[in-house]
């Protein structure tokens, strides 16, 4: 627990910063809470959890820069909790021009430091580009230069509208994630386990790596709409066909559908 503390802690700093750098240049500060409960934890073609995990997270933004810090615990028992437990940071950027969007940033990612985890902290910086037309098309490049040292990149569309006018708007939203060997090796390998029979996996090749689609509404409980729930679903499986074969063997999830509801409060 300790490094989560530091973490933490090590936020809240950031935070602290971030906040008075704002004030420097006369920035306006908003600030939101989510609390989210989902079903499952599904990440980059990765079922980390199947089993129902709760997910808040603190945002600071203006207008042209944001910190964000999220976590994500079990709310049961399963074997390695200690390696899908961790609390993420991160700090971007983002500037428009015309129907041009450009948002560079900056992640880490930070894991409880129990003995036997799998999971090791590691860093990113990544770059956003979307296009302001319909479907609103976006490319996200991330580089892993902490304990991976590869390149993992989303294609993104999304579609918003909404059910009655001017209220309950909803949110759907498709992705194809694609990696190269490196980072598959990375996240996709698996040891040989003679008692259960499994042999050793490990990828071979850059691939397209999963397809995710997802959907949202969001629902006002306050007057002023300072607050919100956000029920939503999102449905992952995995592309490339070794890397599912291979999944599959280690006896993991090669897709999922993860149910969530989140409350959200604006400040």
């Amino acid at each position: 627990m300790k490094k989560t503390f530091l973490t933490i802690l090590s936020g809240l700093v950031a935070s602290v910063i971030f906040l008075a750098t704002a004030q420097a240049f006369e920035a306006d500060i908003n600030g939101n809470v989510d609390l989210k409960v989902t079903s499952a934890y599904i990440w980059r073609g990765v079922v980390v959890n199947d089993e129902p995990c709760v997910q808040p997270a603190v945002i600071f933004s203006s207008d042209t820069w944001a910190f964000t810090v999220n976590g994500s615990w079990d709310l049961t028992k399963v074997e390695d909790s200690a390696g899908d437990t961790r609390v993420d940071t991160t700090l971007d950027y983002g500037w428009t021009s015309g129907k041009h969007m450009l948002r560079p940033g900056v992640v880490a990612y930070i894991y409880q430091d129990e003995s036997g985890s799998r999971s090791k902290d590691t860093f990113e910086v990544f770059t956003e580009y979307a296009l302001d037309i319909p479907a609103l098309p976006s490319l996200t490049v991330y580089y892993d230069f902490g304990e991976i040292g590869a390149f993992y990149t989303t294609l993104s569309i999304s579609h918003d509208f909404n059910i009655i006018k001017d209220k309950f708007p909803v949110e759907l939203r498709a992705s194809v994630g694609a990696a190269e060997e490196k980072y598959n090796n990375a996240i996709f390998s698996f040891p040989a386990d003679e008692e259960k029979g499994i042999e050793a996996f490990q990828p071979d090749k850059s691939s397209l790596v999963d397809l995710t689609l997802g959907g949202s509404v969001t629902i006002p409980v306050s007057k002023d709409d300072n607050a919100q729930l956000v029920p939503g679903i999102k449905y992952m499986t995995l592309l490339d066909s070794e890397i599912k074969n291979g999944v599959k063997d280690a006896g993991e999830k090669a897709s999922e559908i993860a149910y969530s509801l989140t409350y959200s409060f604006y400040f």
